[in-house]
């Protein structure tokens, strides 16, 4: 069958439970401001759906914490595993075989992080690919980089 799982279903699978449970209307702007400086749209805040308890999502956290350490052996550079050690990010991959007659796959990674304190949830996704889901880690781990770049500052 068809892969149906969407990069944005998938963000929003990591910040529900990023969020113990309440999965939030999702938004691509932030905010629009106009060239006197002044904010003249700003997205806000709007529950969408009471998912799962604290509880739940407490152990769900915790499992895609193992799933992290689990796939750090084939995360490439130091630098890259360090990202994952230092800011404890939760994650998920996922591997989608297409059946393909090029025998491609659709990758996928969501993750959150820091997990204790979530701040940022990071999707990456390639189809048609050789990759599986855990090779997408090295592109999560140059957004975080970044991410956390400006979050150590503040």
């Amino acid at each position: 069958g068809k892969t149906l799982f969407s990069t944005i279903y998938a963000a929003m699978t990591a910040q529900t439970i990023a969020n113990n449970g309440t999965m939030m209307k999702p938004y691509i702007v932030q905010e629009i401001i106009d060239a006197k400086g002044k904010t003249t749209k700003k997205g806000k805040p709007e529950v969408l759906s009471e998912v799962t308890g604290k509880e739940t999502a407490d152990k769900i956290t915790k499992a895609m914490l193992a799933s992290t350490d689990a796939h750090l052996s084939v995360v490439e550079g130091s630098e890259n595993r360090e990202i994952y050690e230092r800011y404890s990010i939760a994650s998920k991959t996922g591997t989608g075989e297409n059946g393909d007659k090029e025998e491609t796959n659709n990758a996928w990674f969501m993750s959150f992080a820091p997990a204790d304190d979530p701040e940022y949830v990071v999707v990456v996704n390639q189809c048609k690919t050789e990759k599986f889901g855990q090779n997408m880690m090295d592109t999560a781990a140059g957004i975080y980089r970044y991410l956390f770049a400006d979050f150590d500052q503040n």
